[in-house]
């Protein structure tokens, strides 16, 4: 009996052996009882220790994320560690990894990773845990009476820790998140089998995501320096709440839909209920330099402001109240805004480079436009009078600009995302109000949209704009446009971390979030698209022959044609010259169908001036003893002549178009101090006057708009700094003698928010000097001097957007930006050199050299964006398709005018 009582023991403990063995082996706990609570984002994969997927370059990759590159990343340290390939891969081989990011500290990101194992996996782990050689050296430490081990490669110098629990290997390029996860099992009474927090769907086959909206909220709030219309704007975003992530079938879309109770949504969404959205109508209003752009879809614009007032009230009341003090100070109705809306409101967020703000831009479609404009002056006009300032005016391109002086007066109309107006300027402009944050956006704006350049002529805007479906809000996020104004509102201790996600973040350029308010709900659609395609490395750099223009009639030409773009017609046009004074304008693609005579050479380079006001450019030609105004219209170009006059001292003119009395007249001035006033009837030219202390001013010869005028900047080479308006009167203050030389001319700065502009100048001696509008100089920075004979000048850019500073010591010639840092060197260079600088845009700054073997690119990192020297008889242009990534380069051979093209990126 006691043998039997024996062997039924032995068999119980075997079969509980057996079972536990079972358990131990069999059980997939979840790795849920492991993450910190946290963590930002998850990511369960089985397919990122895969090599990755054979796609096109447009297509999404997993590893297009930055978090999803950190996390396959992190695998090699692995490998790294673990030099035998085949031991490895049996290990990751068909594993569900989880990858988790955290917060480390105040300035660090960092994530973890949970790889599951099983009794077969038993060799690979002692592998890992016998780690101790002079490449690889493995030390452990106890936390919360687990032990860890830190791993140090020697050859990376890079380290990572791992530990084990239960069926899971734990590891991190951070001690500290594996200490933390000991931590939190230590606290564990029993490991439960919990299941994700929130619901998720695949994002591909094989991926999930999670994400801890609260927990990335308040990263957020600590990450942002100061409480701005980027942290009004987080502050909409859904918290806590159920998504589905996916990536659509032709893998060019990552998509996040999430929908929130209207009890637990941001109040700002309620005030969205009931309108129905329409499809955007406002293509040809959006520039392309748009780094972020809002759309409003209001089809009761009435009904959402009386929404928008209550919200106001209750959860943004400091505006509310300073709306209510401007009604009793200046006797204003800032609320009839809402009354002149007519369905749509967009706000459009300027690009930014890394010293220039691009500006805000707010555009209004309106029930009636003459309405707006009386409003809109009466209420600056009140504001003006109480305030006892002067009126400002000014014409561009036939468009009338005024100022209102209420400070961040969007924010107040339509709430705190609208911040960013320091100053208000507006204008209308074809049914729609053009609300600007400094004259200097209004400027770019008014330009870019008479010329076309806007999403509904862009391949990629339109790309863009084909996602957007019918929603009362829409945002459009550009990613590599906005990515100096991104760094520019982050904390200084988080700015080294993000900029090394610049590249994948650009990977994903442009990301949609569109919000539908329903009965009882809120819906959210987010949309982060691949929108750059990158070029085939075969192609970066080749120069291709697009077209070539042959020259017309048989004649050569005389100079380098002029690119036009024809606004009335939609395409580029050539503006060509013969040797035998011909003026024969060609459209790319098509026979030339008229020529004009000229009496001579062309002597200028050709102007754009609105010359009848109507909201059009003309092209300003001169020759010897003519003035011509070659006007586009719908059925082709027509030239007008003035009459003959005497022979002028320079041709170099700069034009005075924004005068009052602009619809009869228009002066010029030389770089000499000549004034001349030319009559719009009967198109004579006659001199006008002289500024006798103006002799050789250094060119290009800048123009400065203040108190309602225009000025031109006229800087000489002693150091006299003058400002002219087109009667030869000086600004306030003007001229202002800075005893010491300048080779190049001044800068108009017009993003100071204190001031309506400001000068920067370069003295040839290496002094870098900013002046205020009221003459005196505010800021002084001395560069070194590396000679004797180094000289420094100013390199305007081409469309005077931006400069940079020229350091020459005899041929060597060192650029350097705008706060003193080195950029390359270019070296030989000669006196027929040229130089030249061309913004197309925060990403796309190029440097032209033209010497006698032509004209090489770079860009400010001094990498050659061409293979080799272009050669051409007259000087090329340059223009960026950006929609193509591509550079068209117009330059002119014996056979006429060849069009070329590169491919950048």
């Amino acid at each position: 009996m006691k043998r039997l009582y024996w062997f039924l023991g032995i068999v119980c403990l075997a079969g509980l052996a057996c079972w536990a063995y079972y358990r131990w082996s069999t059980n997939e706990r979840s790795v849920w009882a492991y993450i910190p609570e946290n963590y930002l984002l998850a990511v369960e994969s089985t397919e990122l220790q895969n090599p990755p997927e054979p796609l096109r370059s447009y297509q999404i990759k997993l590893t297009d994320l930055p978090i999803l590159e950190e996390a396959q990343d992190a695998l090699q340290l692995l490998r790294q560690a673990v030099p035998d390939t085949s031991l490895l891969h049996s290990f990751l081989h068909n594993k569900t990894i989880t990858y988790s990011l955290h917060a480390e500290t105040n300035s660090v990101v960092n994530y973890l990773i949970y790889i599951p194992y099983q009794p077969g996996d038993q060799s690979f782990l002692s592998y890992l845990n016998g780690l101790n050689s002079n490449e690889v050296r493995g030390l452990k430490h106890q936390t919360a009476k687990q032990s860890i081990t830190d791993v140090t490669l020697s050859k990376s110098r890079k380290r990572f820790s791992f530990m084990q629990y239960d069926n899971y290997l734990i590891l991190s390029p951070s001690s500290l998140l594996v200490e933390n996860v000991a931590m939190k099992i230590s606290k564990l009474l029993d490991v439960p089998d919990n299941a994700p927090p929130t619901p998720a769907e695949y994002a591909t086959a094989k991926t999930k995501f999670w994400l801890n909206w609260a927990n990335l909220s308040v990263l957020a709030g600590r990450m942002m320096s100061q409480q701005s219309a980027a942290g009004s704007l987080l502050a909409l975003l859904p918290v806590n709440t159920a998504y589905k992530t996916t990536v659509n079938k032709v893998r060019k879309g990552l998509l996040v839909e999430t929908t929130t109770a209207t009890k637990d949504a941001h109040a700002y969404w309620q005030t969205f209920d009931s309108q129905q959205a329409a499809a955007l109508i406002s293509q040809r209003f959006i520039p392309n330099s748009t780094a972020a752009f809002y759309q409003f879809s209001l089809s009761d614009p009435i009904g959402w402001a009386n929404r928008f007032l209550r919200y106001q009230k209750k959860h943004e009341p400091s505006k509310a109240n300073l709306k209510s003090e401007w009604q009793d100070k200046y006797i204003i109705s800032p609320d009839s805004v809402y009354y002149h809306i007519n369905r749509e409101l967009i706000l459009c967020r300027m690009e930014s480079d890394e010293l220039n703000e691009g500006g805000n831009i707010l555009l209004m479609k309106l029930n009636n436009a003459r309405a707006f404009q009386n409003w809109m002056h009466y209420e600056s006009g009140s504001i003006r009078q109480e305030e006892k300032a002067k009126k400002f005016e000014e014409i561009i391109s036939g468009y009338t600009v005024r100022q209102i002086l209420l400070p961040e007066l969007p924010s107040l109309w339509f709430g705190s995302i609208f911040q960013g107006f320091p100053k208000t300027y507006y204008t209308v402009i074809d049914g729609y109000a053009v609300v600007a944050s400094n004259m200097q956006a209004m400027r770019n704006y008014i330009t870019d949209y008479k010329r076309g350049n806007v999403w509904m002529n862009s391949a990629q805007g339109q790309e863009v704009l084909r996602i957007l479906q019918p929603r009362p809000f829409s945002l459009v996020f550009n990613a590599g446009k906005s990515w100096f104004s991104i760094l520019k509102n982050l904390r200084s201790e988080w700015k080294g971390p993000i900029t090394n996600l610049e590249e994948p973040i650009k990977r994903l350029n442009f990301l949609t979030w569109q919000v539908t308010v329903l009965p009882g709900k809120v819906d959210h659609q987010f949309v982060w698209t691949k929108g750059r395609v990158t070029a085939d490395p075969s192609l970066l750099r080749k120069v291709f022959l697009q077209k070539l223009i042959p020259n017309p009639l048989g004649r050569p030409l005389q100079r380098e044609p002029y690119v036009y773009r024809n606004a009335v017609t939609g395409t580029t046009d050539l503006i060509l010259t013969t040797k035998d004074n011909y003026l024969i304008p060609v459209t790319v693609g098509a026979t030339p169908t008229v020529k004009f005579r000229l009496s001579g050479p062309l002597v200028a380079p050709v102007q754009l001036m609105d010359y009848f006001g109507k909201g059009r450019d003309q092209l300003v030609l001169f020759t010897e003893n003519h003035l011509y105004i070659l006007n586009p219209t719908s059925k082709g170009y027509q030239l007008y002549a003035s009459k003959p006059f005497s022979k002028l001292l320079d041709y170099e003119l700069t034009l005075f178009d924004q005068t009052p009395e602009r619809k009869k007249q228009f002066s010029a001035l030389d770089a000499d101090g000549h004034l001349y006033t030319i009559t719009k009837a009967t198109l004579s030219l006659v001199p006008s006057g002289l500024r006798s202390d103006i002799r050789h001013a250094n060119l290009p010869i800048s123009m400065a708009y203040t108190q309602g005028d225009s000025y031109a900047v006229l800087l000489q080479p002693n150091g006299s700094v003058a400002l002219s308006n087109a009667k030869g009167l000086s600004l306030p203050n003007f001229p202002v003698q800075l005893n010491q030389p300048f080779d190049g001319p001044a800068f108009v700065e017009t993003t100071d928010r204190d001031a309506d502009f400001a000068l920067q100048l370069v003295s040839a001696n290496g002094e870098i000097l900013k002046m205020s509008q009221e003459g005196k100089v505010v800021n002084r920075r001395q560069l070194i001097k590396p000679s004797k004979e180094t000289r420094f000048r100013m390199l305007v850019e081409e469309s005077a957007k931006d400069w940079l500073i020229i350091q020459q010591t005899n041929q060597n010639v060192t650029l350097f930006d705008k706060q003193a840092n080195s950029l390359f060197n270019i070296f030989p260079i000669t006196s027929e050199s040229q130089l030249r600088y061309y913004d197309f845009g925060a990403e796309t700054k190029i440097i032209a050299v033209t010497d006698s073997r032509g004209t090489m690119l770079y860009n400010l990192q001094g990498e050659a964006l061409i293979q080799a020297p272009i050669p051409s008889l007259y000087k090329v242009t340059i223009e960026f398709a950006e929609s193509y990534q591509k550079l068209f380069i117009y330059a002119t051979s014996d056979k006429g005018v060849q069009i070329l093209t590169s491919k950048i990126r």
